[in-house]
């Protein structure tokens, strides 16, 4: 299991997060969910890229509190999701889709790119 890690990038446009490791606990992803909130709101931008083609798989608590997140986080109107292999980009989709949160999930960071900038 390798540490969690993460780091911002603002971009015109849009806020890059680039994450990486395994979260390993909901204290985990909240303090993650903090700074990215509070990097949404000093970058000024409503679109956020989550790079996580470098995540390990978190434990199924870990997954439900980063959807309850981006469900009801209002610092942003759109959020793309890069994810490493067309599964894993399908049931994303399809859990955001359960969860009518404003997400979607890509494989291809240029198509990730076309979405979220339109």
């Amino acid at each position: 299991m390798r540490a969690h890690g993460y780091h911002f990038e603002a971009r015109v446009g849009y806020l890059l997060v680039v994450q990486e490791g395994r979260v390993g606990s909901v204290a985990e992803a909240a303090a993650f969910q903090r700074a990215v909130d509070e990097a949404m709101i000093g970058h000024g931008g409503r679109r956020v890229l989550l790079d996580n083609r470098a995540t390990e798989r978190p434990d199924e608590e870990v997954r439900a509190s980063m959807w309850t997140w981006v469900t009801e986080c209002t610092h942003f109107d759109r959020f793309a999701l890069l994810l490493e292999g067309e599964r894993t980009s399908q049931r994303a989709n399809l859990t955001a889709s359960r969860n009518r949160a404003a997400v979607v999930a890509f494989t291809d960071e240029a198509e990730a790119l076309a979405w979220l900038l339109e």
